[in-house]
């Protein structure tokens, strides 16, 4: 399949859209003149520079149509590299290729790179000189662009990231490499061939911005990365109009650039007098497509004001016309990460989940998708950042409509099967009276006995049948009630362990109840979960699924324990709506959820999903009691019972506080800190009245301790 992924740019086409301007678009690429002299002097002065901005600001565009030109002046030899995490070769590897390939396009006169030479020997060869065509003197700059793809993309091969953050520290500090240092230590011959002490070479890191903590945690070897930065910002006004007018003077006049310029900027939603020139772009490339559409000369004001209305909505909308619904839900599900940033996924793989060739050639001509070649490998990819926000947007209210879809075929066949038991029991019910009747018929009537007997018999096969049918019902029923537990996540262990009339799974469905009851609102909300047992696994894998839905991170920690999750903490400004969705969503999937807790104190904001030894004598929280509670950092309502805690003792405390409840006979839990000692020492529920009596003795005693309630 060859498919063309760079949009053409010209005269009568501009802008690039959400692409980027390359190389050979230098002439087009406009407002940000500044930035690339300034980037120009940081590379010319340090081995590294780092280049960092939010997305859709064109850092590609800046490295390429920008910094590219102006040091081929100066005789350096620019070396683009995006890095392809799916490549099981070591990362540096893909640097050295790439270095290869401009080397061979741009016929420079260089030794060739032999077999198993990695960069750093490559590029410290003794007498090491590119020469160009032109006979000038060339030094390698090599561009490492979206950077922040390692700590995305890269996040599943953690040894390679470990290894290309040593290759790139040796190379940016220049330090010999560790095993080369131990060759040449072992033969001193070795070293002859290598100039250690020259770095005719220059790197760029360009990434996100909210990735440079990230970056910063390299420090300790790179030290580098703290010097020699530029951060890229939006463009003022007066570099968005050089975007618009000066690029395309033949296309918009002066006084229109300005208005374009003004609705970026409003749409952007920014107080400060900044554009984005991502929807800068897509809205320029926007109005042009309409102005060729309608066959005008020039972009018109009316044509502006035809096309105020959401244009990044509408571009992503357009993007799917007339192609199958399966078409949006790959772009949707593959080509954007559950944290939210861009996938890649190999063209052969898109192609073998059915998606046809034509409907792919059709988003990449759209600029909805592109192919990034990837070590000679194509690879689909959305054009830009800009978009994921479209993307995830759509992806939830997509979902959610599922959600509601499978929820109301769900309701349909209850009632359906509700409607056939009610039919069965008035059958069996009939059945019996006629049975009943031709008893006693049989008893009053002796000259017919062996016709009533007979008669008796037939009754009695019809009930009997009757029975069966009923049993056969009831049966159904069970596999009906198990078949919406698995939908919400229980396993087929979890539903073998507990009664399918017992109180958990009418807890459970009277979750699922009343979550459907519950506003469609929602708050973008952290969640941090435990996993347990299999089970536990099985239905936060559903959980999590439910819950991106609305919008919520859920993540998956490590679990500490191997006890079954019991509690629903939160800290920070969590929504009561979200806190009864999220605890509603764990008594659904099976959770006896004990207790619903606020955290105190600094730290991470959101719900943590977990255990406490301290509230497992606690009775579970019920769907009724959470859709009632107006606020839940106070005590439940309906429960007059208490309990007494002692909270951080020493040894010497909690072995005071154990010996005096032993002596009392009191039951009590005792939960151990990460050092083995005693964290918390609880009693179980009292009532109040015998709560706040044993709080005062044990104050009385010299025992720190508070009554809490459940």
């Amino acid at each position: 399949m060859t498919v063309v992924a760079q949009v053409v740019i010209d005269e009568q086409n501009p802008w690039p859209g959400l692409e980027a301007f390359d190389e050979a678009s230098e002439r087009f690429f406009n407002g940000r003149g500044t930035e690339s002299a300034e980037l120009r002097r940081l590379v010319l002065q340090a081995p590294l520079t780092v280049l960092f901005g939010a997305s859709g600001l064109g850092k590609t565009s800046l490295v390429q149509a920008g910094l590219f030109p102006l040091l081929r002046k100066d005789h350096l030899l620019p070396v683009y590299v995006r890095l392809d995490f799916r490549d099981r070769t070591p990362l540096i590897d893909q640097v050295k290729s790439a270095l290869q390939t401009q080397i061979h396009a741009r016929q420079v006169d260089a030794p060739s790179i032999n077999g198993d030479e990695s960069l750093w020997e490559y590029l410290h060869r003794a007498g090491l000189e590119l020469w160009s065509e032109h006979n000038q003197l060339l030094i390698p700059l090599f561009v490492l662009d979206q950077f922040e793809e390692v700590f995305t993309l890269g996040a599943d091969s953690p040894a390679a990231i470990a290894q290309l953050r040593v290759d790139l520290a040796d190379l940016i500090e220049n330090r010999m490499p560790a095993a080369l240092a131990k060759t040449i230590q072992q033969n001193e011959v070795a070293s002859a061939g290598f100039s250690s002490d020259r770095q005719r070479y220059r790197v760029v890191l360009s990434f996100r911005e909210d990735f440079l903590p990230a970056l910063e945690g390299w420090k300790r070897e790179l030290p580098s990365i703290l010097r020699n930065r530029l951060r890229l910002l939006p463009m003022t006004v007066d570099q968005a109009f050089e975007a618009v007018h000066t690029t395309a003077a033949n296309l918009v006049d002066e006084p229109l650039a300005r208005r374009i310029v003004r609705f970026v900027a409003a749409a952007d939603e920014s107080r400060d007098p900044q554009v984005d020139p991502a929807l800068l772009s897509v809205v320029c490339r926007e109005l042009n497509i309409r102005r060729i559409k309608e066959e005008r000369n020039t972009i018109t004001e009316d044509l502006l004001e035809q096309s105020r209305a959401d244009i990044l909505n509408d571009f992503y909308e357009r993007g799917f016309e007339g192609l199958n619904p399966g078409a949006r839900i790959f772009v949707e599900d593959r080509l954007l990460t559950s944290g939210g940033f861009r996938g890649t996924v190999p063209l052969d793989d898109a192609i073998q989940t059915g998606i046809p060739e034509r409907e792919i050639r059709t988003l990449i001509d759209r600029r909805l998708i592109r192919i990034e070649e990837r070590l000679g490998i194509p690879h689909l990819e959305l054009t830009h950042d800009v978009l994921t926000e479209v993307v995830k947007k759509s992806k939830g209210d997509r979902q959610q409509r599922e959600v509601h879809e499978r929820e109301r075929q769900r309701r349909k066949a209850r009632e359906r099967e509700l409607q056939r038991s009610r039919r069965l029991l008035v059958s069996v019910s009939a059945a019996a009276l006629v049975f009943l009747s031709l008893l006693i018929w049989s008893w009053i009537s002796f000259r017919r006995a062996v016709a009533a007997k007979a008669e008796a018999k037939l009754a009695e096969t019809r009930a009997s049948n009757a029975n069966r049918d009923l049993e056969k019902t009831a049966s159904e029923l069970g596999e009906f009630r198990q078949q919406v537990l698995r939908q919400n996540g229980w396993s087929a262990e979890h539903i073998k362990n507990v009664a399918l009339n017992g109180p958990v799974i009418a807890r459970s469905l009277d979750a699922n109840k009343a979550l459907l009851d519950l506003p469609s609102k929602a708050s973008a909300v952290s969640i941090f979960y435990y996993g347990k047992a299999a089970d536990w696994k099985e239905a936060m894998d559903v959980l999590s699924g439910y819950w991106r839905s609305f919008g919520y991170r859920p993540t998956l920690l490590e679990a500490k324990n191997t006890a079954p999750t019991n509690v629903l903490w939160f800290r920070g400004s969590v929504a009561l709506l979200d806190l009864k969705r999220i605890a509603l969503g764990l008594i659904r999937a099976g959770v006896e959820l004990q207790a619903i807790k606020p955290l105190s104190g600094p730290g991470t904001q959101g719900a943590f999903i977990g255990f406490d030894l301290e509230f497992s004598t606690h009775p579970p929280w019920t769907a009724a009691e959470i859709m009632a509670t107006e606020h839940f950092d106070s005590p439940r309502s309906g429960i007059d019972q208490a309990y007494v805690a002692v909270y951080s003792p020493t040894p010497a405390e909690a072995a005071k506080a154990e010996d005096f409840l032993n002596a009392k006979g009191i039951s009590y839990t005792i939960t151990l800190g990460s050092n083995g000692s005693a964290k918390t020492i609880a009693t179980g529920l009292k009532s109040k009245a015998s709560a706040k009596q044993l709080t005062v003795d044990m104050q009385v005693a010299g025992i720190k301790c508070e009554i809490r309630y459940p």
